[in-house]
């Protein structure tokens, strides 16, 4: 899944995805200032968790969810 968020004029891009080759989770930060930060998970679970953190951290930081969430499918744990 890709998400975007905005806050004033800066625009932050987070990818979710599953890495078949390494079988980890991961999360992919395309900061405003143009770096990148990869958090990477072992469990499903673990994953998740950081994911709804980083949700409401968004949300207290002023970060508005710019669209729906676009779905890349072959981005994805499959079976």
């Amino acid at each position: 899944m890709i998400w975007f968020y905005e806050r004033g004029s800066d625009t932050l891009r987070i990818e979710t995805r599953y890495n078949s080759n390494s079988r980890a989770y991961e999360l992919v930060w395309y900061h405003p200032d143009g770096t990148l930060t990869v958090e990477t998970f072992s469990s499903e679970a673990l994953f998740r968790q950081r994911s709804e953190a980083v949700e409401a951290d968004l949300a207290s930081e002023h970060w508005h969810l710019a669209g729906t969430p676009t779905l890349v499918p072959d981005g994805w744990k499959r079976g």
